[in-house]
């Protein structure tokens, strides 16, 4: 066999167990077909979707390294299965989570739920209920440096200090309840050191109400930028301490 033809051999060998390697080294994610069986990592990178699942989920679901989730259709029982520690989703400053036309029940499960964001989140036509307080924020539904909208969203029988809270965010809520709060329906906090940084939070046609201290709770410490908070056609109503 000549030197040129061993040569070629070595170097198609050498590219079939590079590809090899690339596959296996890829990051996979769960399977989506059922619901899991432990807790759920999605760092692929790409998009998933889940769609029209009726599931029990007792298991933390957690975004990561730019991976995109979308959950849509779905009706998911939260279990919260240790007695001790609610179940989380969350999802990482890379990465982007969005609930579409969903019903996710805390209510039933032991400890109940919570879901964290730190990048652009979208919550439509969906119904929480039962959310339960998140250790690091107090909030049932919490989000970071982020931009938040949340449309025709029902937000109710939460068991958390905050149902809804956000940090150094740009939030849209429209034509969504938030109700039946242990604490504050709404509490919107900055603290931004860079001067001129500007947030805005738009609240169009919701009701907050029925909670035991704030309807909307707007708070800042050392912030050197502005917040645009504008209200069209908000009812705060059934309050323990203040509407706002």
């Amino acid at each position: 066999m000549k030197t040129t033809t061993k040569l070629s051999l070595l170097v198609s060998l050498f590219s079939i167990v590079a590809v090899m390697v690339l596959a296996c080294s890829a990051t996979a994610d769960p399977n989506t077909n059922s619901p899991p069986t432990e807790d759920w990592v999605f760092e692929s990178g790409g998009t998933v979707t889940i769609s029209n699942k009726e599931w029990d989920i007792g298991y933390n679901i957690t975004v990561t390294n730019g991976t995109s989730l979308k959950i849509q259709g779905c009706d998911w029982m939260m279990e919260g299965l240790d007695g001790e520690t609610p179940i989380w989703i969350f999802a990482d400053v890379e990465s982007r989570l969005e609930i579409a036309q969903c019903t996710f029940d805390g209510e039933q499960g032991s400890t109940g739920f919570y879901i964290e964001t730190r990048n652009t989140t979208i919550f439509a036509n969906c119904e929480f209920t039962g959310l339960a307080n998140n250790p690091r924020t107090g909030g049932g539904l919490s989000v970071f440096n982020c931009f938040a909208d949340l449309s025709y969203v029902k937000l109710h029988n939460v068991h958390a200090m905050y149902g809804f809270y956000s940090f150094n965010s740009d939030v849209n809520i429209s034509k969504s309840e938030f109700y039946d709060t242990d604490g504050t329906s709404a509490y919107f906090f900055v603290d931004s050191h860079v001067p001129d940084k500007e947030f805005s939070v738009h609240l169009v046609e919701s009701e907050f109400h029925d909670a035991g201290q704030y309807g909307l709770h707007l708070n800042s410490y050392y912030n050197n930028g502005n917040v645009i908070f504008n209200c069209y056609y908000v009812k705060v109503y059934n309050i323990g301490i203040s509407g706002i």
